[in-house]
């Protein structure tokens, strides 16, 4: 892969929030690598089975690249060591690594939703902020440019989540820009119904604040309406646009005892 110039983005909803996909994304033998090489890593030493105090979450982990380049497991550091170890051992990892950083990546959904990342805002300010042009953060060597663009980096992360593992709804950190997902379902079980939800509700965001607790949870789901759920359908990237409205989860649901989950998130951030 050396551009994306035949991909297309194909917007499923716009109401609340921009909602898009890219068919494809992949040649096929390329994610099937990816499927075959794909790294997960469990913690040892964590109680799974209650729900994270702080982002709402159950069985969920992942290990990401802070900066393009570095893994940086959040489960401890005997699996950032595990991890480091297989990304310089594992040619199809660097692989997507390089893609992920490279120009022709990061030029496509900037210049594809540049826009729509505007119109999404209700904060006036982050719209007013978001028509400046978007620069790749590699490309910004002073302050003094760091004011008249939009400065934006990129991280992605591996995420494993085990049977019958949720995410609460939340809106994601206002850093983010635009979000990516790719899944790798297993032909062996039934998971298309695995995929991330995303939701309707009238009440912002704004600092990303989940919904934790069981009250607050049963009034959000009585309160807001399903938008989409995206299937759990292989080489297919999901997006989203960002925004105090980007309400979406991921519901539990039982898929087998043994079963993992298995998504790969790209970010596009807002460091300015």
């Amino acid at each position: 892969m050396k551009s994306l110039k035949n991909k297309h983005i194909e917007i499923i909803d716009n109401k609340f929030t921009t909602i898009f996909k890219v068919e494809n994304f992949f040649d096929i033998d390329t994610y099937e690598e990816l499927k075959k090489n794909y790294p997960v890593i469990i913690p040892k030493k964590k109680n799974l089975n209650k729900i994270n105090p702080l982002a709402g979450t159950l069985k969920h982990h992942e290990i990401d690249n802070k900066d393009g380049i570095d893994f940086r497991p959040k489960v401890g550091t005997e699996e950032k060591h595990e991890f480091n170890q297989l990304l310089n051992e594992n040619k199809t990892l660097r692989k997507i690594d390089e893609i992920f950083n490279s120009e022709y990546f990061f030029n496509f959904f900037i210049k594809h939703l540049k826009f729509k990342t505007v119109f999404d805002q209700t904060n006036l300010i982050r719209k007013i902020k978001y028509l400046r042009p978007a620069l790749n953060s590699k490309k910004i060597n002073n302050n003094f440019l760091n004011k008249f663009v939009s400065n934006i980096s990129i991280n992605y992360s591996y995420t494993s989540m085990e049977n019958k593992g949720f995410l609460r709804p939340h809106s994601d950190s206002p850093r983010k820009y635009i979000s990516l997902l790719m899944y790798f379902p297993d032909e062996n079980c039934d998971d298309i119904n695995y995929g991330t939800s995303f939701w309707s509700f009238q009440r912002g965001n704004y600092n990303n604040v989940p919904i934790i607790n069981e009250a607050d949870f049963q009034n959000f789901k009585k309160n807001s309406k399903l938008i989409y759920r995206t299937p759990f359908i292989k080489n297919c990237f999901f997006g989203f646009i960002r925004s105090d409205f980007s309400w979406h989860s991921v519901e539990p649901i039982d898929v087998k005892a043994n079963y993992i989950r298995k998504t790969l998130t790209v970010n596009f951030m807002y460091n300015n």
